[in-house]
């Protein structure tokens, strides 16, 4: 095994040779697993070894053992720095160290991995790594992974990784399928569970085994769950009756196997031999043979040697595996030879480049790119109203096109509504949109309604416009339509939107018209739907003083005239501070009035009038205020003491609030005294009229143990 390696005893010459240098630093790092001094050493290493054109300038002088140790310290690590070095080394691989990139080396790779013990870092790592070095994965590589995350007991992410591995370039199989029904017995296993993983199994393409249905059938026996056993049995074999094991379907799988251990040659030549024994390939062989090709040439020496002619399946192959090894411009490269060539395409040949082509890695599209992702789009439709157009059902060579689907139309509206160039794109996600209708196409769920309706909201010139979008997706015949979570989702892009474009007051017809629209549907209104919107505003600052204010007064009068409703006190004081926030004293003075002759007020309500009357500079309202509480025996918090001593100050009562504070705070309540904040309002205050020092003396004097408790930046 590569892990058992030794590292080779060889001496190291001292010439003056910087690249021996170099890679004797970087060896006795390798020894001792200094993974610091690695990094370290291996960049000197690499800087000095290589040529000016990116090129070893001699013969390697790390041998593979030690890159092997390198490799399984860095990934044993599981850190990110230590797993962008097992990255870098692999580019570095073929230039640096001559070697190629094998099944052999992964191994030890996912082997560190597994040491390191983080499922999700293992699966992102299987995920990436052939779009980072060119490789698909195997399902040996996978096995591995799944057996660790069967010893964890991590069933979900085996389930996933089952349902994910395709876009790695790996097919499931059936050992993927048996390890997850063994991490199911180590469980409280239902019989729904078991069939749903019969169901994902049929939906990656696996094919009936016998080992499968003996292995369910035993664990429910050992279980003493004897009826559960021949019931499951009984579910896997109806299942998977299209899939009952023949002598085609076994050599298929012997073709798909060895495409992964020897590539597309060792399976050609196994083709052969089948041939030979008088097997007579056809389409289904040659997508065995081309599972990992992402070549044209790959494809015609298959069809040259198999006698079969390639379809849209075999073509999509192409494209999908070249998309997953992130060559985005050979796959566009076969999608125009494919049309070239006549080839009609499908949704499933098509979606993988639009998605590429939307979802670029580290940056968004541009626009050319969005535009192509649009051309294949309009020739899919194209191609699917010319198979409408001119259905033949004897003409099985040209079967009916599968046009666009949710997903597609989901890239391209996410896609079209993140563009900068709204004008332009704006009103191609419209056509969009009624492409989906005319198809009755629906979205997939409730949450990629509302992401899609917020993102064409947000890209759309006007409100009118991003209302009506809403209007539109919101109402729609076709789909899942949108739930609570959706409709709050969209309220609160709204006012963003609103504050976003400095104009909030014209924004409040609007967003009640959302408002409406989400009654009519039948859900419940909430205190939120008016929080939202309230929220927004209190982060107001370069708004215009009416326009809050207007806005505030719109809010209020929907609240008064919303019978559905009954507002509770964290919205009364949310409105109470809108009001107070923008100057109008009269408003906020009249909700406290109706929330404190209903005794619905609280100790967040004490303190926003309060400051308040502070910036109203009415001190007689506020010294009534206080007077009613304390009549009404009401407790203030130690937020309330701290509300009152600024209000004071600020309305020039500084020295009944050091009075106050040094002589009555806490003297009625135990549970609040005069802390750090109370003097340090005061400090605040007392600067600006030369009183400090005195305030400073009273504290002393008053309040010795507080005095020893405040920073020593406080009391200069």
């Amino acid at each position: 095994m590569l892990l058992s390696a030794t590292v080779p005893k060889r001496p190291i010459t001292s010439q003056g040779d910087t690249p021996k240098s170099a890679a004797e630093g970087l060896q006795t790092s390798i020894r001792t697993k200094n993974l610091a001094r690695i990094h370290q050493d291996y960049n000197a290493y690499a800087q000095s070894a290589m040529g000016k054109k990116g090129q070893s300038t001699g013969p390697p002088i790390v041998s593979q053992a030690e890159l092997i140790e390198l490799l399984y310290a860095l990934a044993a690590s599981g850190r990110p720095n230590d797993l962008a070095l097992v990255e870098r080394v692999f580019k570095d691989m073929p230039p640096l160290f001559r070697m190629k990139i094998t099944d052999e080396i992964y191994t030890v790779v996912i082997r560190g991995l597994l040491r390191c013990g983080n499922v999700q870092t293992i699966y992102r790592w299987l995920m990436a790594m052939p779009q980072k070095t060119g490789r698909f994965m195997t399902i040996e590589h996978w096995l591995l992974f799944l057996e660790h995350c069967l010893k964890a007991g991590e069933v979900g992410m085996i389930r996933q990784s089952i349902k994910t591995m395709q876009q790695s370039g790996c097919k499931p199989t059936n050992e993927a399928l048996k390890i997850h029904i063994r991490a199911l017995f180590m469980s409280e296993i239902r019989l729904r569970d078991i069939g749903q993983a019969f169901d994902d199994a049929l939906r990656e393409g696996l094919s009936f085994d016998v080992s499968v249905s003996a292995l369910v059938y035993d664990g429910f026996v050992k279980l003493g769950r004897v009826h559960r056993a021949a019931q499951s049995q009984r579910l896997y074999k109806e299942k998977f009756q299209e899939t009952l094991p023949g002598r085609r379907e076994q050599r298929h799988d012997m073709i798909s196997a060895e495409v992964e251990r020897g590539g597309l040659d060792a399976a050609i030549a196994l083709c052969r031999i089948f041939q030979d024994q008088g097997f007579r390939p056809n389409e289904r062989t040659l997508t065995a043979v081309l599972r990992h090709s992402t070549r044209l040439a790959d494809m015609r020496r298959a069809e040259d040697t198999l006698g079969v002619r390639a379809n849209v399946v075999h073509w999509s192959i192409l494209i999908t595996n070249s998309v997953r090894l992130g060559d985005l411009p050979d796959a566009l490269f076969i999608y125009d030879q494919s049309r070239e060539m006549g080839i009609r395409p499908d949704v499933t040949m098509v979606h993988p480049i639009i998605n590429a082509l939307c979802y670029p890695t580290l940056a968004r599209p541009n626009e050319a790119a969005i535009d192509r992702a649009l051309d294949l789009y309009y020739h899919l439709c194209h191609v699917m109203s010319e198979s409408d157009s001119h259905a033949n059902p004897s003409q099985a060579r040209h079967p009916p096109a599968a046009g666009p689907n949710a997903q597609v139309y989901s890239t391209l509206l996410r896609t079209l509504a993140s563009s900068p160039n709204a004008p332009k794109y704006f009103p191609k996600a419209l056509a969009l949109l009624d492409d989906m209708e005319s198809r009755k196409i629906a979205m997939e769920n409730s949450i990629s309604v509302a992401s899609v309706t917020i993102l064409l909201m947000r890209s759309s010139s006007n409100y009118v416009d991003a209302v009506n979008v809403f209007k539109r997706i919101s109402n729609s015949d076709n789909g899942p339509g949108l739930d609570d979570k959706g409709y709050i989702a969209i309220l609160n892009a709204f006012c963003k939107l609103a504050y976003d474009r400095h104009d909030i007051s014209t924004s409040v017809r609007h967003y009640f018209e959302i408002v409406r629209e989400m009654r009519r549907a039948g859900h419940s209104l909430t205190v939120e739907v008016y929080t939202i919107f309230l929220q927004q505003l209190s982060m107001g600052k370069h708004l215009n003083r009416f326009d809050l204010l207007f806005s505030i007064r719109e809010i209020h009068n929907h609240l008064v005239l919303d019978t559905s409703l009954s507002p509770d006190i964290a919205l009364w004081n949310q409105l109470m501070d809108a009001y107070q926030r923008t100057g109008s004293f009269r408003h906020a003075l009249t909700i406290w009035d109706t929330i404190f002759i209903s005794n619905q007020y609280d100790n967040t309500s004490v303190s926003v009038i309060l400051d308040a009357c502070a910036f109203a500079d009415s001190w007689s309202v506020a010294t009534s205020i206080c007077s009613r509480l304390f009549d009404e025996g009401s407790f203030f918090s130690q937020r309330n003491w701290n509300t009152w001593l600024e209000c004071m100050c600020r309305l020039g009562k500084l020295d009944d609030a050091v009075k106050l504070m040094c002589l009555e705070m806490g003297k009625h309540q135990h549970d609040v005294s005069p802390d750090v904040e109370s003097v340090r309002i005061l400090f605040k205050f007392a600067q600006g009229t030369h009183q400090k020092a005195d305030v400073q003396f009273y504290v002393k004097q008053y309040l010795p143990n507080l005095w020893e408790s405040i920073p020593e930046a406080m009391r200069i």
